[in-house]
Order: C-alpha cells, then sequence, then structure tokens
C-alpha cells in the first residue's frame, strides 16, 4: 500500500492547510481512496500517529467503481505507514521564515533541533534552502540591475552614427545579466567565493551604472 502526502501550507500554529491523501493499493482490483481537506493538526496518542483532518471528502475507488462522501472530522491513522513513509519536501512552497530559520539553525550546527513535520533541515536539503533563499531576496537585484542597463538607451541619441551599435551591446550586456542571474541560483551556494561573487557583482555594477547616469544627466542638464 502507497500513500502520497501533499500539504499546501503550514501556520507557525501547527495549522495545516488543503490536505491531500492518496491511498492507493497495488493492482487493479485492490480498492483505493482520495482524502481531501481544508485543515488538519498532526496529532500523537499512545504512540500512535494521525492526521485529525477537518471539513474535507473522501472518495473511494474499486475498479470502476467510486463513491464519495463529506466529512465534519475524520482521524487518518498514519502508524502503519511511519517506517515506510518518504517525506519529499517541496522547498519552493514553504514559507520564507521557515527556510530562513532553517540557514540560522544551520549557522549554528544546530540544524536537526529545528521541528518541522514537513520539512527536514539536514545537509541533504541546505543547499536546496540556500537556492530557494537567494531566488526570493536576492534575484529580484538582478532586474533592477537589468533595468538599469535598458535605461542606457536614453542616453544614446538616435541621430549617433553608432547608435545601432551601441543598442546591440547594451542587448548583450542584458543577456548576460540574465545568464548570471540564473548561475547564480546554482553556484552561488556552492562555495563561499562564488557567493561573494554573484552577491557583489550586481550591487557595484548598480553603483556604477548610478554613478554614469548621474554623470551624464548633469553633463546633457
Amino acid at each position: 500500500m502507497n500513500l502520497t502526502i501533499f500539504i499546501e501550507s503550514e501556520k507557525p500554529s501547527g495549522t495545516y492547510n488543503n490536505i491531500y491523501l492518496k491511498e492507493a493499493n497495488k493492482g487493479l482490483d485492490n480498492p483505493s481512496r482520495i482524502i481531501y481537506a481544508k485543515k488538519g493538526y498532526l496529532n500523537n496518542s499512545n504512540e500512535k500517529k494521525y492526521l485529525e483532518l477537518f471539513n474535507g471528502d473522501i472518495v473511494n475507488i474499486n475498479g470502476s467503481k467510486t463513491n464519495n462522501f463529506s466529512f465534519d472530522k475524520i482521524n487518518f491513522d498514519l502508524s502503519e505507514y511511519t517506517s515506510k513513509s518518504t517525506t519529499f519536501p517541496k522547498i519552493q512552497e514553504l514559507n520564507s521564515k521557515l527556510l530562513i530559520k532553517c540557514l540560522t539553525y544551520n549557522a549554528k550546527g544546530k540544524a536537526k533541533d529545528l521541528k518541522s513535520e514537513i520539512f527536514s533541515c539536514d545537509k541533504s536539503t541546505i543547499k536546496n534552502v540556500k537556492e530557494e533563499v537567494f531566488k526570493r531576496f536576492y534575484n529580484p537585484v538582478y532586474l533592477l540591475l537589468l533595468s538599469m542597463i535598458a535605461c542606457l538607451l536614453f542616453f544614446i541619441s538616435k541621430e549617433n552614427k553608432k547608435f545601432s551599435l551601441y543598442k546591440y551591446i547594451i542587448f548583450f550586456f542584458g543577456i548576460v545579466v540574465i545568464v548570471l542571474s540564473e548561475l547564480s541560483l546554482r553556484y552561488a551556494s556552492n562555495n563561499i567565493i562564488g557567493f561573494y561573487f554573484f552577491i557583489t557583482f550586481p550591487l557595484f555594477s548598480i553603483l556604477s551604472l548610478y554613478i554614469f547616469s548621474f554623470i551624464k544627466s548633469k553633463i546633457n542638464f
């Protein structure tokens, strides 16, 4: 018997929202079922682990026949799946607060002390966590840099004989920034040199472009 669990989000209080469970048996003649609940809690009682689910539906599938019913509250026993189940955290769907907390615990060498039922903060996930945090909070800086590069066209007169050449050069630098922004997601978390490079490069470039734009605007006006 295989069990798949998908949870859309988790609140700090321990409440799960929009829970999807699929219990499938091997073989075409064996029945299976799908459970959906708007919210739920994980409870441990007498060494048993179960999900307390609220406001949902159950669909029972037996061959070509199906039947379903709604419920206000049910308890789904997880005890028989505990030793067989494997958790696959969807890091992209976790809230930023939990990811930053994981990085903080990891920096202190206490990653194992972070308790979460839907996410495991350890060596196998820390690289992906770094990439996701970098993507959410720092990658937008590259968008600002890309915008500033595009704005360089305002300082070039269309009457300039080299306008087309400058346009292609600016376009080329824009492509370079896009490539670097994508590379930063992969390599910023690999080593300290890559991390500092992908952080300082856009900041230095933005500062340089700002100074250039400020000087050009003073000259033109």
